[in-house]
């Protein structure tokens, strides 16, 4: 479930805003509460939401002050500016930091909603194409990886492997310091063997990539 925080330092706006909508219909948990950018910050650095609801004129730090240190912490994170002020000047900076709503107090129930639910699909989408990046990523490096332990090589050429890897795939070089400690030969002698081997070995690289996706 995503989380999301709403930012506003009017309490009743607060209260309004995280019951105005069925938040579990789109996936989404109201995670906290904020009355300006100085505490939102305190609060984004403990929940990492997803999604921020933000007013733009506050005391301490004003939501455009704030929405910039987010991006700067945290860029793919969502905004739903909402105020009580028609100021396209702050509606043109909010846009040019990658904002695409802006909703005026009192906040419609249906716009609001139209807003989330547009966010939550880009949010899905991106987490698709992501997956489908990672996939493909994966399956390069388990293909080459099959292919230098059935074809055979020097210590030196694991090595150059291991380089090849990714960082972010770097589970996989748990392979590499096998081909290291142990001969090559171990891994060719017998088809049978290495089969084995590497059934085992990937079920557990999927097991550990799943975890960090989640």
């Amino acid at each position: 479930m995503r989380k999301a925080l709403i930012v506003d330092d009017e309490m009743l706006s607060v209260r309004m805003v995280s019951r105005i909508i069925d938040w579990e219909k789109y996936g989404v948990r109201i995670c906290a509460a904020a009355e300006d950018g100085m505490d939102a910050l305190e609060q984004f650095e403990i929940h990492r939401p997803d999604l921020i609801l933000t007013d733009i004129r506050m005391p301490r730090m004003d939501g455009l002050e704030f929405i910039q240190k987010v991006k700067e912490k945290k860029p793919e994170t969502e905004f739903i500016l909402i105020s009580g002020y028609a100021d396209f000047s702050y509606v043109k900076r909010a846009m040019e930091m990658g904002c695409s709503h802006y909703i005026l107090k009192p906040v419609d129930e249906a716009e609001l909603e139209t807003a989330v639910r547009f966010l939550i699909d880009k949010m899905d989408k991106k987490e698709r194409q992501e997956e489908i990046l990672e996939e493909n990523q994966r399956i390069k490096v388990r293909r080459q990886l099959s292919r230098f332990m059935r074809t055979g090589g020097s210590q030196a050429e694991a090595l150059r492997l291991m380089e090849q890897i990714p960082e972010e795939f770097s589970v996989y070089r748990l392979a590499g310091i096998m081909i290291e400690e142990n001969s090559i030969n171990d891994y060719v002698e017998l088809d049978s063997r290495l089969t084995v081997g590497m059934e085992v070995l990937e079920n557990r690289l999927e097991e550990d990539l799943n975890r960090k996706r989640r």
